[in-house]
């Protein structure tokens, strides 16, 4: 419950046993959810405990909901929860499986609606901390209750992004150009698992998947600038502004093979689409497909709207990975 510098484990620690060895109390600074341990025999029970927590980390169950959560934690670039997963990995448990499940969503879509809202990460070994300290007070770990605590918070730097939020940044920024690419392939990846059929396999993502943008960012070649916008200079430099922000945005991304990279390239859409459609098996580009009773798609070209429309449907199945609430 304390945010303890590596240089001063030790001197913290002495003085959290003595601190425990002259409190008459069972809990440690009224402590509802774990009794404190007191005497040699009980802190090393006490550190045994935490040590198999800490070892599911390392070497979690295969194809578990904790192996997802610590692959997409990777792309968030932060170790700063691993309090908080500790203290819930150790109160849920073997018992609470399906609860501890639920504490994990709620934590991941808290993780990654910051990093796709640009939010800062910098205070978040302050925020976890407040936040053990939060469900201390309330006596309980659950998902709700994580819920509630994040949910309370309202700073920039520390704030839940809404859905608005959420929906505003995925699609409208130019994600690609400020999240890193280990970061885009991370959300991709997670939609295109979303995205899979029941009646499908669950296959999971091959390694060295690159990240595609649809219209290429050098679309002069080949995406016109509309006849309607004429030759006003100022009409030309507003849309080319907008274009090139919305072409990093999700709506314009996918994944590929890298060997399907080069073929794509700067290619036009009359050229990307139909090597798209015949290589790629990835759920996230079944979308480009032609429906199967030949009706027209919407999609014999592909520009602003058709980016947006993309990006609203990729955004559906984001908010359901990520929900603001799973109640």
């Amino acid at each position: 419950r304390d945010d303890v510098r590596s240089a001063h484990l030790f001197e913290s620690f002495e003085s959290y046993v003595h601190a425990l060895e002259d409190d008459s109390n069972t809990g440690e600074d009224g402590s509802q959810l774990t009794q404190q341990p007191k005497g040699t025999e009980q802190h090393l029970k006490a550190l045994h405990r935490y040590a198999r927590a800490f070892k599911t980390f390392a070497h979690p169950p295969a194809n578990s909901r904790l192996m997802t959560f610590l692959d997409r934690l990777e792309a968030v670039d932060t170790t700063t929860v691993y309090p908080l997963l500790l203290l819930a990995c150790d109160q849920l448990l073997p018992d609470k499986n399906e609860e501890f499940d639920s504490f994990l969503e709620v934590l991941e879509s808290y993780l990654i609606r910051r990093m796709v809202c640009g939010l800062t990460t910098k205070n978040y070994n302050k925020i976890f901390v407040d936040v053990i300290k939060a469900l201390d007070k309330k006596g309980e770990i659950s998902a709700d209750a994580l819920e509630r605590t994040l949910h309370s918070f309202s700073a920039d730097s520390n704030k839940f992004p809404s859905d608005e939020e959420f929906e505003q940044s995925f699609l409208s920024n130019s994600s690609y150009q400020y999240l890193a690419q280990y970061k885009i392939r991370a959300i991709l990846g997670a939609i295109d698992l979303a995205l899979g059929h029941s009646k499908s396999e669950v296959m999971p993502l091959p390694d060295g998947l690159t990240i595609e943008h649809i219209m290429p960012v050098k679309w002069q070649d080949h995406w016109s600038i509309p006849k309607e916008i004429g030759d006003d200079p100022e009409q030309k430099q507003l849309f080319q502004q907008t274009r090139n922000k919305l072409i990093h945005s999700f709506g314009n991304l996918t994944l590929i093979t890298g060997s399907l990279n080069p073929a794509l390239s700067n290619s036009s859409w009359e050229g990307k689409r139909p090597e798209l459609v015949k290589y790629s098996k990835l759920n996230l580009n079944r979308y480009f497909h032609k429906p199967s009773d030949g009706s027209e798609d919407g999609l014999e070209e592909w520009n602003e709207d058709s980016i947006m429309a993309r990006g609203k449907s990729l955004l559906k199945t984001a908010k359901t990975v990520w929900p603001y609430t799973i109640a």
